[in-house]
């Protein structure tokens, strides 16, 4: 389970400099696509953290 959250973790933060690039150029179309995404990968990555505390 670790390996994937690290490979989550490495997604979420590809796809976060994607988003700052998109909002440096104020590429809206860009943003409102990749911004639900990212938040879907940080959703699942909490998820999956959270089944390996119990």
């Amino acid at each position: 389970m670790k390996k994937v959250i690290e490979k989550l973790t490495e997604q979420i933060e590809m796809h976060e400099r994607h988003l700052m690039a998109f909002y440096q150029n104020n590429d809206k179309e860009n943003i409102s696509y990749f911004q639900p995404f990212i938040d879907g990968l940080l959703f699942a990555r909490d998820l999956l953290e959270g089944d390996g505390q119990k």
